[in-house]
Order: C-alpha cells, then structure tokens, then sequence
C-alpha cells in the first residue's frame, strides 16, 4: 500500500502460532521446539483467559477478585500440518511431562503425542513419549508465548459488563 496511504501505515496482521488446547480423546502429535514449559498466571473470567500481571506489579484483574490459575506452554509444531503451534497445559500435564522426560534432558526434540480422557475439555491429559530425540536441523528456535499471549488478550478486552 506504501504510497496510497501517508503517515503510519496498517499493521500487519496478529501472530501466526496460535495456542492449541487439547480437548478431545482424539490423539495429537507434536515434535517438541521449546527446551522447557513456559508459565504463565492467568485469570479466568467471561468465559476466557485474562493477564495476571502481579508479577510486575499490582494486577488490576486480581483486585477485581477475579479467579487465577496456572498455564504452561509448550512451543511445538504439530502434525501432520507441520504448523507452529504453543500447546496449552495444565500443572498435572506439566508433572507428567517432567515424569516422562528424564530429569537430564531437556524437552526439544521429542515427539510427544497429547490426547485427554472422556470428559471432553474437563478430561485428564494423557500424554506419551513416542521418540526420545529428532533432528533438529534446521528447526525454528525456541519461542516464548507472552507475545501472543498479550496479542491475545488485547484483542480480547472484557467489555464494561464482565468488569463490574
């Protein structure tokens, strides 16, 4: 559009890696990115995930009283589509990963395979190990999630009747 348009011009579109919730007993298969499990505190409220900031400071969302939790993600790509991907788990996925996986290795390179029990989105992880290490030539780096997060949670700004 470069000369069609003066001043700033339009921001180019959101991120590109979404945040994939596993949510059905159908198996999904990842190839590992991330060395570790990023955390992140949430609040959960309206119906959808919203920043904790208490870690930086005093979080607006915590003095309305709104209930927290803890995520962790995982950078991943994920098959058959071969799309980056951020996997969202829950402090009992993240237990069992760290089970699985021997405390000397890191997570990078393995081929992990995520589907939970009857239960739908309420059901438990399942979670197996089916290769220990894949080549990792030429594979995207490690990417932490906040910026998506914060992405996320901008385009999800609660209106003025959820915040009462």
């Amino acid at each position: 559009m470069g000369g069609r348009i003066r001043g700033a011009q339009p921001p180019k579109a959101g991120p590109k890696i979404e945040i994939v919730r596993i949510t059905t007993a159908e198996v999904q298969k990842f190839l590992i990115l991330g060395t570790a499990v990023f955390g992140q505190q949430i609040h959960w409220y309206g119906g959808r995930s919203h920043e904790c900031s208490a870690i930086r400071g005093e979080c607006e969302n915590c003095k309305r009283g709104w209930p927290s939790k803890w995520k962790g993600y995982l950078h991943a790509i994920r098959h058959p589509d071969s799309k980056e991907c951020f996997i969202e788990l829950t402090p009992t996925a993240c237990q069992t990963l760290d089970a699985l996986i021997p405390a000397e290795e890191n997570f990078r390179g393995k081929l992990l395979n995520f589907s939970k029990t009857k239960g739908g989105k309420h059901g438990r992880f399942i979670i197996s190990v089916t290769a220990t290490t894949a080549n990792m030539h030429g594979a995207p780096a490690e990417l932490d999630p906040v910026n998506i997060l914060r992405y996320l949670w901008a385009c999800k700004t609660p209106s003025s009747k959820t915040q009462a």
